[in-house]
């Protein structure tokens, strides 16, 4: 955000709350958001991928802080959401 803040010569914090104010969702939640659509898709079409990888993949450098937030967000570690899948 604070790159296209300046860009465009805003603060980061007003760029902030005017996309909250269009989206209904902070810039970070949206983030996050396409990061654990991208992994969904990942852990179903991608079966040889271990979860470590689909976390990197989609910018989690942590296993378990990537689990975590899936969780969160999809009610299941990456694991169980495959094993579902």
């Amino acid at each position: 955000m604070d790159l296209i803040a300046r860009n465009i010569n805003y603060s980061p914090g007003y760029l902030t709350k005017i996309f909250a104010q269009q989206f209904n969702i902070t810039p970070l939640k949206y983030i996050i958001s396409l990061r654990i659509s991208k992994a969904k898709n990942l852990l179903l079409s991608n079966p040889g991928l271990t979860i470590k990888q689909v976390g990197e993949v989609v910018g989690y450098s942590e296993q378990g802080y990537f689990s975590r937030i899936f969780k969160k967000y999809v009610g299941m570690i990456p694991f169980e959401f495959r094993e579902n899948g």
